[in-house]
């Protein structure tokens, strides 16, 4: 049955792996960087040990091992949103109302009147 086979949305760059992922949010990334990368018997995963990024080649950016799976997605994998003013990548959803109140020049600003 078609309909029953997982849909591949991207295949892993980290270092070589080119494994097909089926889950490309954040956390399905998560987890396969924790299952397949960022741990094993020698090393156990450790969500505040800090590493480089792997991806594509290494695009060498540093931090929590816990950030990898947003890191990847919304930076390597562009699945981020657009600001629907100014057209700006902004990134992860909660970061929209910060934009919009202190960045983008096209958002309708609120009434100061009270």
């Amino acid at each position: 049955d078609p309909a029953a086979e997982p849909l591949y949305l991207a295949s892993c760059e980290w270092d070589s792996c080119q494994i097909l992922l089926d889950d490309t949010s954040p956390a399905g990334l998560m987890r396969h960087l924790r299952d397949w990368h960022l741990g094993g018997d020698q090393k156990p995963f450790n969500k505040t040990r800090r590493g480089y990024c792997q991806w594509a080649g290494g695009c060498g950016k540093e931090m929590a091992y816990a950030s990898f799976g947003k890191h990847v997605s919304y930076v390597h994998l562009r699945h981020g949103i657009r600001c629907p003013h100014c057209n700006r990548d902004i990134g992860r959803a909660g970061l929209l109302p910060l934009h919009l109140e202190r960045y983008c020049r096209r958002a309708p600003k609120q009434d100061q009147t009270v």
